[in-house]
């Protein structure tokens, strides 16, 4: 997504935040909210597998990257593939309005240049 199409969401985003009364910690409210927290211990083999790095002088593992959406594009596009591969059955009035305003589009006799018709 380039920044002139993320700008209205992020704007949006930020309006949202503000309705709802989100916003940055300060620095002390988060060190207040660190400290507030419960503990959570880790796990013993994970414990392990640190001290068995430190003793053996290896950096700890560096996380992996956040996934770029060019990763993904495939995956999402089969994804929305699968979700409307059934379009379902029309029903006689539907399958009759829709044919009609194809035929109208392909012949170019339609009302008006902008005019979109449902109704007869």
């Amino acid at each position: 997504m380039n920044a002139d199409a993320r700008e209205p969401w992020d704007e949006l985003m930020r309006r949202l935040a503000r309705a709802k009364g989100f916003r940055r910690l300060t620095p002390e409210e988060a060190l207040a909210e660190y400290d507030a927290a419960a503990p959570v211990a880790l796990p013993k083999d994970q414990i392990d597998r640190i001290v068995r790095n430190v003793v053996a002088g290896r950096l700890p593992p560096r996380p992996h990257p956040a996934p770029q959406p060019s990763e993904h594009g495939d995956a999402v596009d089969e994804e929305m593939l699968a979700l409307n591969r059934n379009a379902g059955e029309l029903d006689a009035d539907t399958k009759r309005k829709l044919d009609e305003l194809r035929k109208e589009a392909l012949d170019g006799d339609g009302g008006g240049e902008d005019e979109i018709r449902l109704d007869d």
